[in-house]
């Protein structure tokens, strides 16, 4: 076969192939997503096409003709009867089997001889097309992402049939998010090699989009009266999430953080996600144990000795019930990315510019998810050691005395920039994604 037709071969199988999406186009958290390649076989016989390059010219039975020599067929092109018939100059009709004077030929016979007939069985080419794929995943804006970290292919990116998690998008978990939980689109395609002989053709195919649902992530704040999470017989926490939290007590908040935990177990795996993850379980595997759980819904808290934690001994008259003033040791803070929360050594959030005396620093949460302090235990004149490290983005030293942020914190509150940020957010949700997949060339540039 010439190049051009071994071409033509592979562009008629290129034709015929398609993906097929096995799974649902809106992708749930955590739900699998499978594809194939239709046909799916690592090899594709396209013997049948050998067929458009065969010439075969028949020989009429029972004919005479007037030229006993052999006719030429060309290698090539179309020849039909009629043609055929015309350069053969037939002249009459012959009994069959022909009398034997003109089976032997030669200038005895009139006319001058007969053309014989073959018969046999032609095996045709048998045409095997090696076919490899591989699978890739881009983001509506035709960004390719990458195995691994962006999303995980369970079996592998080289198979005819794939299997995927791809990570949820993050959203604050709130009455309008619920209500419009939106997503982002991405696009499932595979990049296909077919070859025959010594040439190849690679390709991509058509672009699938799906629709990535959101995880719907709570923010919440929880500061612990023991260092390092533990817990203790004498042990407390403050549960606190922002006034547009639909949680109103810990119960329904620590259930919904449970079965999120459930839910994104599968992703695990990914890079990016794991530090999120690690953030949720220190949540989920430390509050429930606490014995004295106090829930706060609110911006801020003006001062901590307004929640109460237990009852004062009946014999102390004098006395006050235990409160969380001067008792935060060790706090998480879980929420998306920008995040923000000040904590005030000075009550009714005073710092420098409200005339404290007092000390206070901000902390941000960034792609991981979470902050934790570990412990609070340290002097009040240096920022505290967050986890992961430098998530202090404002600080504020305490000159005051000697104290450490322990024994000195009065008022929480999420700071301003955030709220704002979610409060135009609420009144201008997104729009519903398109669920349309953009390609980039070789440069970047998006290809209309």
């Amino acid at each position: 076969m010439t190049d051009q037709q071994i071409d033509d071969v592979i562009a008629t199988i290129r034709s015929t192939l398609r993906i097929v999406l096995q799974s649902s186009t809106r992708v749930e958290v955590g739900q699998t997503v499978t594809t194939s390649l239709v046909p799916t076989t690592p090899e594709i016989d396209a013997s049948d096409l050998a067929n458009g390059f065969l010439n075969l010219a028949w020989a009429a039975k029972d004919v005479l003709f007037a030229n006993a020599n052999a006719l030429s067929v060309p290698d090539s092109g179309d020849l039909t009867g009629d043609t055929l018939a015309a350069v053969a100059d037939i002249t009459s009709g012959q009994p069959f089997p022909p009398p034997l004077a003109i089976l032997g030929g030669g200038p005895t016979t009139t006319p001058p001889g007969v053309r014989g007939q073959l018969f046999g069985n032609y095996a045709l080419p048998r045409l095997k097309i090696e076919v490899r794929v591989r699978w890739r995943v881009y983001n509506a804006a035709g960004n390719a992402l990458t195995e691994g970290r962006d999303f995980l292919a369970l079996s592998g990116v080289q198979n005819p049939t794939a299997s995927f998690v791809l990570p949820p998008i993050f959203r604050e978990l709130r009455l309008d998010t619920i209500l419009n939980p939106g997503g982002e689109v991405r696009c499932l395609t595979a990049e296909v090699t077919l070859t025959l002989g010594a040439r190849s053709q690679t390709f991509e195919l058509p672009r699938i989009p799906v629709l990535v649902l959101p995880l719907l992530n709570p923010t919440v704040v929880v500061m612990f009266s023991e260092p390092n999470f533990e817990v203790t017989h004498d042990s407390s926490a403050v549960v606190w999430v922002p006034e547009h939290s639909p949680f109103s007590s810990a119960a329904p908040l620590f259930k919904t953080l449970k079965r999120i935990e459930g839910t994104v177990s599968a992703l695990r795996g990914l890079g990016g996600f794991a530090a999120w993850v690690l953030g949720l379980d220190e949540i989920t595997s430390s509050v429930p144990e606490q014995p004295r759980i106090r829930f706060v819904a609110a911006n801020g808290i003006k001062k901590l000795g307004s929640i109460k934690l237990k009852k004062k001994p009946w014999y102390n008259f004098l006395g006050s019930d235990p409160n969380f003033d001067d008792e935060v040791y060790s706090l998480l803070v879980f929420g998306l990315p920008g995040t923000r929360v000040r904590f005030f050594n000075d009550t009714n959030f005073k710092g420098r510019a409200e005339g404290s005396t007092q000390g206070n620093f901000t902390i941000e949460v960034g792609t991981e998810g979470f902050v934790a302090i570990r412990s609070l235990d340290t002097d009040d004149d240096s920022e505290p050691v967050t986890f992961p490290l430098d998530r202090v983005i404002e600080f504020e030293a305490d000159p005051s005395g000697d104290d450490v942020w322990h024994t000195d914190m009065s008022s929480v509150r999420f700071e301003g920039t955030w709220l704002e940020t979610v409060r135009a957010e609420v009144a201008n949700p997104p729009l519903p994604p398109t669920m349309t997949c953009a390609i980039r060339d070789r440069r970047g540039v998006i290809v209309p």
